[in-house]
């Protein structure tokens, strides 16, 4: 809980969640604000639970996968892919609900929403992607594992991006 690197991490996942729970609150218990701007909070903060099961987690997946294709913390490795299933599962989920916001299949507003947080949207995944490359150099300032290196996992977080961002219909942003 103290460990600064995973603390920098931190703010960029809770931020949209926090700024929605203080917009519903502010409309539904005290009558303030805009049911508009609550719903535009709600489609940032489930961008960021996509971001979160869809990306968010994969350096420390690959890291432990790799151990355990090692054959070393076999057990850990075999926990974690149980985990990894779960994210994949809450994965769909999120995606799917925001593929039905993006074409304004539940709410119009979605889809207007969707258009006009598009570039902020992309700036969230490249924040994330950032964030998991300075995850995998901190994980790997000693040096290398076999098979895996901190330059493999940039480009394994960079097409794990374009992949989530191909799924919910928007463009890749990396080679």
């Amino acid at each position: 809980l103290n460990d600064e690197e995973i603390l920098k991490r931190a703010v960029s996942v809770t931020e949209n969640y926090d700024r929605f729970s203080e917009l519903a609150q502010d409309y539904f218990v005290k009558g303030k604000g805009d049911l508009y701007e609550v719903k535009k909070q709600l489609y940032l903060a489930m961008v960021n639970v996509n971001i979160l099961e869809g990306l968010r987690f994969y350096v420390s997946f690959a890291c432990t996968f790799a151990f355990g294709e090692l054959k070393l913390m076999e057990g850990s490795a075999k926990i974690v892919s149980l985990v990894a299933r779960d994210e994949a599962t809450h994965l769909n989920l999120s995606t799917h609900v925001l593929k039905n916001w993006i074409k304004g299949n539940d709410d119009p507003d979605f889809k207007k929403i969707a258009s006009e947080c598009e570039d902020e949207v992309l700036d969230m995944w490249r924040t994330c992607v950032d964030e998991e490359k300075a995850w995998a150099n901190y994980l790997f300032k000693d040096g290398a594992i076999i098979g895996l290196n901190e330059e493999l996992l940039h480009h394994y977080v960079e097409f794990i991006a374009n992949r989530r961002l191909d799924q919910l219909g928007l463009e890749p942003i990396y080679k």
